[in-house]
């Protein structure tokens, strides 16, 4: 089977974990929202030293699960900030 290795999944069933090769590139993301996270594992994926730089305590902070529950079955919902609307402040929004 001919297999470019650049597309192989970030396991191998025989040997484990296979480490990307460095690059000797480096990228910062801002924000460690989905969008921020992603982008991360992509680019060390892809042998880019990466760092994450968030303004508050905790990654994804304003990413929310609520659950709701109608007093048989329960059910769980990710929920998070929307881009397109304002914050109290005037702040965000496109």
């Amino acid at each position: 089977m001919n297999a470019d290795t650049s597309t192989l999944a970030a396991t191998d069933e025989t040997t484990g974990p296979v480490e990307p090769m460095p690059t000797g590139r480096s990228a910062c993301v801002i924000g460690s929202g989905f969008g921020g996270l992603a982008l991360a594992i992509r680019l060390q994926s892809a042998g880019i030293q990466t760092t994450v730089v968030e303004s508050e305590a905790d990654p994804c902070v304003k990413i929310t699960t609520k659950t709701f529950s109608n007093g048989h079955t329960s059910s769980r919902f990710d929920a998070g900030d929307d881009p397109f609307e304002e914050n109290e402040d005037g702040t965000g929004g496109c």
